[in-house]
């Protein structure tokens, strides 16, 4: 990869890697997402990129959210050719945390983050994918998910006084702010997904313990037929590495032996692109 960037572009951050003289140079710039970001927030990604790579690129490989659907990757490719005059190998988040956990061998891996989704990967590339359906479909075991249940139960009433109270003392939202919020606001995955860090704040209540097994739960109901049990499973993601006690309980459970957290697929992604 000499003379080439690679990119993995979360939702909530964005990472840019590349060698000179030999040495790896790591930039952090704002997350993006295919789906949710415009034309205009690409150009200004790789416009502000090329202002800060000090030599002639050959190429760049690009993993993103928002990567599996062809507006995203037009968005991609248009902000990206009015800068660089190269190719661009375009890819989703699942096969880059694939290959970073992975690399060439085959196996399980989960994300569990703001969203959920599974894959097999068969050492290059993934051989199918289940849940990964948003938040609107499913999205059970994500972090959004987990927020998205606490706000369900605080409006029907089914937290316990000293739990509502908590709840009203961090946030101070009302009623009708909640349900304006989650029907019109964009990027509503995002929005629920804050609400881990007060679940994991407040994790030693067995009432968010038990959200969170339940909203595991909830996942390997959808994946459990496509796991392959005799390999580990490898999970990616906040939502999962914040709670790994819990999720890594609940796969043994449903006879997931192996269970490897990875907090952050980009050493695996520079490692796999020898760079």
């Amino acid at each position: 990869m000499t003379n080439s960037i690679l990119i993995e572009a979360g939702a909530t951050k964005t990472r840019i890697a590349f060698k000179i003289s030999g040495e790896t140079t790591v930039l952090n710039r704002g997350g993006l997402n295919g789906n949710l970001n415009s034309e205009a927030d690409f150009f200004s990604f790789f416009k502000e990129l090329g202002e800060n790579i000090p030599f002639q690129v050959n190429g760049i490989y690009y993993y993103g959210a928002g990567m599996g659907s062809p507006t995203g990757k037009f968005k991609v490719e248009k902000g990206c050719s009015e800068i660089f005059n190269v190719n661009i190998n375009i890819e989703t988040d699942l096969l880059g945390a694939c290959r970073a956990c992975l690399g060439n061998e085959n196996g399980n891996l989960a994300i569990l983050g703001t969203g959920a989704v599974f894959a097999n990967y068969d050492g290059s590339n993934i051989s199918s994918i289940s849940s990964g359906l948003g938040i609107v479909l499913g999205d059970e075991g994500s972090g959004a998910y987990a927020g998205k249940m606490l706000i369900q139960d605080y409006l029907n009433d089914k937290l316990e006084p000293s739990l509502k109270r908590l709840f009203e003392d961090e946030f101070n939202l009302t009623r009708e702010e909640i349900i304006k919020t989650v029907y019109t606001r964009s990027g509503i995955s995002k929005w629920f997904g804050e609400f881990t860090f007060f679940i994991k704040e407040h994790i030693d209540k067995p009432y968010f313990k038990e959200l969170v097994i339940k909203n595991t739960n909830l996942f390997f109901d959808q994946v459990l037929s496509s796991i392959d049990f005799s390999k580990p499973l490898f999970v990616v993601g906040g939502f999962g590495n914040a709670f790994k006690d819990l999720v890594s309980e609940v796969a043994n459970k449903r006879g997931v032996k192996a269970v490897q957290f990875v907090p952050e697929i980009f050493d695996g992604l520079i490692s796999y692109h020898n760079l």
